[in-house]
């Protein structure tokens, strides 16, 4: 999914995650503004379960939300997931990964991204990204105020 011109954005209006990936897909985000995306459970941007890569690209994300897990991504038994030459303002997981949270997944990355006003659980209030059995996480990631 790409914009074109101006951009275009994409608001879960804080009552959905926008979107939801199995069957092997993979998706790209680029130059999109995503903002208000909300799941009750995981993944307030992009949910991938059994999935290829979720690659989001210069674009903007801000305040969305999961209420147990990967804020803006969760990958399950799923390909790589990067976020480059992006913002990302204002997102939360109640538990894991406010930005990314990966799980038998392949590697993580954040490069050339600004990530701002970001937490997760009340313990791990720099848990920017998590990663469980097998999945593995490296980049850089450029933090500008963490709670």
């Amino acid at each position: 999914v790409a914009s074109s011109g101006e951009g275009a954005t994409l608001d879960g209006k804080g009552g959905t995650g926008l979107f939801y990936l199995d069957g092997g897909c993979s998706l790209t985000l680029r130059g999109l503004t995503l903002i208000n995306g909300r799941d009750n459970s995981n993944g307030g941007v992009v949910y991938a379960s059994n999935a290829g890569d979720v690659k989001i690209i210069d674009s903007t994300i801000r305040d969305c939300s999961a209420g147990e897990s990967g804020g803006v991504v969760i990958a399950r038994n799923s390909g790589a997931v990067s976020i480059s030459g992006s913002t990302v303002t204002g997102c939360s997981a109640r538990r894991w990964g406010s930005v990314v949270y990966a799980e038998d997944s392949g590697a993580v990355s954040i490069l050339g991204s600004t990530v701002s006003g970001c937490s997760a659980a009340p313990m791990l209030p720099l848990a920017l990204v998590a990663c469980a059995r097998g999945a593995s996480a490296h980049g850089a990631v450029r933090v500008l105020e963490q709670a």
